[in-house]
């Protein structure tokens, strides 16, 4: 299992600039194997670029080119597993 800055918010708001709470975070080189600031990437809001026809995710090298617009707005969930916990991001404000 690889470690968990390698899917962390925190890993991904750096790599674009922004805030890291921990020292760690920013260490792109490396990575730590255990944390208690982990929190899953958030999706994009994405939308195709301007004049592409093709359909978005069709498939490897016919899928229309896409582009990101925001970070999407969020709330995280957990539910517990027979091996551990599962964490994971819900829109809000969609039902």
């Amino acid at each position: 299992m690889k470690s968990l800055c390698y899917r962390c918010e925190h890993r991904a708001m750096f790599l674009e600039g922004e805030y890291r709470p921990r020292h760690e975070c920013g260490l792109i080189t490396s990575a730590v194997e255990n944390c208690y600031m982990y929190r899953p990437t958030r999706p994009m809001i994405i939308k195709k670029q301007k004049g592409d026809k093709r359909v978005l995710f069709s498939g490897a090298g016919v899928s229309a080119r896409c582009e990101g617009v925001e970070v999407a707005d969020m709330d995280y969930r957990l539910a517990k597993t027979k091996k551990g916990y599962i964490v994971w991001c819900e829109p809000k404000g969609i039902k």
